[in-house]
């Protein structure tokens, strides 16, 4: 998901593990040691890009960059190689506490052009092919909701961690063996691009799923749930159910996310969804709709991926 996308959100409860998880990818592909990894701490009312980019500062007449190291990020990767071969990672911490179509404007527009990409300062910045971002949500009544407009650009990966022990927690030398791998942005792109050759079968599935008013499958969807699922299914093609894996992946981060509804009908249509998903061994998604319907049913029959 992470090659495959500019953005990709980890949702999950406090100490679930997200903010570490990237921390983990990080370290693990060199990008602290190498200076390519910014943690940005998003703060409550930012309203535009110079909240994380900077601005120009008309009495100094200077740039003044962000206090994280974000616009120095990006400075740096404004050569040829880094602009086309380095992979850099931007942690976005508690994405929403502010509107992130707001604040990451920039970068929204850019998703589709990144030519179009632009900064405030005289400088002029390039959008680097290999920088992602993985950001890192709560959700609960302080935080901000998402909009279709993100949720199309973003696949949504919900973390649990029910097995946490002391010595988990307490343990001083877990990351010992952790050798860090430079790895360029084009191995890495072509080790996890999708795969035409599935394109028939995936066509089928999509089509299966339109079925359902609850799912809203854009032409952007269907692009991010085919590289997904195809290039998912050479590495569980040994599985027995490989292929059901892999679209039950697809449909849990790339189409679920963005089910919000209320009413008895929007439940009729979901429950008719989870019964295609038990029918066709989608498990994990299945689970989740489940979950949604629980929570929707107790909560004046609100129904939305965000609030199971």
């Amino acid at each position: 998901a992470l090659m495959q996308n500019l953005v990709v959100t980890l949702s999950g409860k406090p100490g679930s593990g997200k903010s570490s998880m990237v921390g983990l990818i990080s370290e693990s592909l060199g990008l602290k040691e190498s200076n390519k990894f910014v943690q940005i701490q998003t703060q409550r009312g930012w309203t535009s890009d110079r909240d994380i980019l900077g601005f120009e500062n008309k009495i100094t007449n200077k740039y003044e960059v962000d206090r994280y190291g974000f616009y120095k990020l990006l400075s740096s990767m404004q050569d040829e190689r880094s602009l086309n071969n380095e992979l850099a990672i931007t942690m976005l911490d508690e994405a929403n506490l502010s509107p992130i179509e707001h604040y990451w404007s920039a970068f929204m527009d850019a998703f589709d052009h990144p030519e179009s990409f632009k900064t405030q300062g005289k400088e002029s910045i390039k959008l680097p092919k290999g920088l992602r971002f993985l950001a890192t949500i709560n959700n609960d009544q302080t935080t901000e909701t998402f909009s279709a407009r993100f949720l199309d650009r973003s696949p949504v990966i919900t973390m649990f961690n029910k097995n946490v022990t002391l010595q988990s927690i307490s343990s001083e030398d877990s990351d010992e063996d952790l050798k860090p791998l430079d790895y360029s942005y084009e191995f890495l792109e072509n080790c996890f691009k999708g795969h035409n050759d599935l394109d028939s079968d995936i066509t089928a599935v999509l089509n299966g799923l339109k079925d359902y008013e609850c799912l809203e499958i854009e032409h952007r969807k269907m692009q991010a749930f085919q590289k997904l699922t195809s290039s998912l299914f050479y590495p569980l093609r040994l599985m027995d159910n490989g292929s059901s894996v892999a679209y039950d992946y697809g449909i849990l981060l790339h189409l679920l996310p963005k089910i919000n509804g209320q009413g008895q009908k929007y439940r009729e249509n979901l429950e008719k969804l989870q019964g295609y998903l038990e029918k066709n061994n989608y498990e994990m998604s299945e689970k989740k709709v489940s979950q949604i319907i629980e929570d929707g049913s107790q909560s004046f029959e609100s129904y939305s991926y965000f609030s199971s």
